[in-house]
């Protein structure tokens, strides 16, 4: 079963956002290198980073991929927000 385009979209910014955490320069990462990773084929991948593109989470320079201040800002956000006891 193939995996939805909401978590292949989670799972995308979770990929990029440890790539800018474990690095001292944000890394762009490549689309072959996203779909090694989530194991989802690149069709699906650029599916949903066309969607992340358009709500300005990420930057695109030729076929790599890194976030945007506002997607980092978000995710810190939900990271210090999110409670799974409630």
């Amino acid at each position: 079963m193939e995996p939805n385009d909401e978590n292949i979209r989670r799972w995308i910014l979770q990929v990029l956002y440890t790539e800018s955490n474990t690095l001292e320069e944000i890394k762009h990462v490549s689309l072959m290198r996203l779909s090694e990773i989530l194991e989802v084929p690149i069709t699906k991948i650029k599916e949903n980073i066309n969607y992340l593109y358009g709500i300005d989470f990420i930057l695109q320079k030729d076929n790599e991929f890194k976030l945007t201040e506002k997607a980092i800002w978000a995710i810190r956000q939900h990271e210090r927000t999110y409670c799974p006891y409630l």
